[in-house]
């Protein structure tokens, strides 16, 4: 009788810790999103011809560099198109990526009448800390300068 109960206890045992096995890979944090040229240039555009988008992708120790093409017909006023045309896709990058933190937008711009011509503009400093603080409307899309660091080249 002692054998029988023994023997029940150990295969009780054994399906636990099989169970747990099982459970176990399940419970695991799922690996950070892979961010990549293509993933990014799928959210914000991708750079061709005379359209506006994302051309290169760096990462430089904690930033993200993201190279962004921007062709515009009126070349005046460019702080205010050019907070038109990326603040809604920078919101759209930090929603889709919860992993990335800082990034630096370097951007350029060109004439789409002649895409070969492309000039740089300005980079500027982005964050989660400020994305989280900012409010994405479309007053922010004309003051994007003045919530970032910028640099003009």
């Amino acid at each position: 009788m002692n054998t029988n109960r023994n023997s029940v206890v150990l295969y009780g045992l054994l399906a636990l810790a099989v169970l747990a096995m099982t459970l176990v890979p399940a419970c695991k944090k799922p690996a950070a999103e892979e961010i990549t040229l293509e993933s990014v240039q799928a959210v914000m555009g991708k750079a061709s011809g005379s359209a506006s988008g994302v051309s290169e992708l760096a990462k430089e120790g904690d930033t993200l560099v993201i190279n962004y093409h921007l062709m515009i017909q009126d070349m005046k006023d460019f702080d205010t198109v050019i907070g038109q045309d990326l603040a809604p896709k920078v919101d759209a990058l930090y929603k889709t990526y919860k992993n990335i933190d800082k990034v630096t937008f370097t951007v350029e711009t060109g004439d789409p009448s002649n895409p070969a011509n492309v000039n740089p503009y300005c980079d500027f400093d982005m964050s989660r800390k400020i994305h989280g603080q900012l409010t994405w409307t479309n007053l922010l899309a004309r003051d994007l300068f003045k919530v970032c660091k910028t640099r003009y080249r």
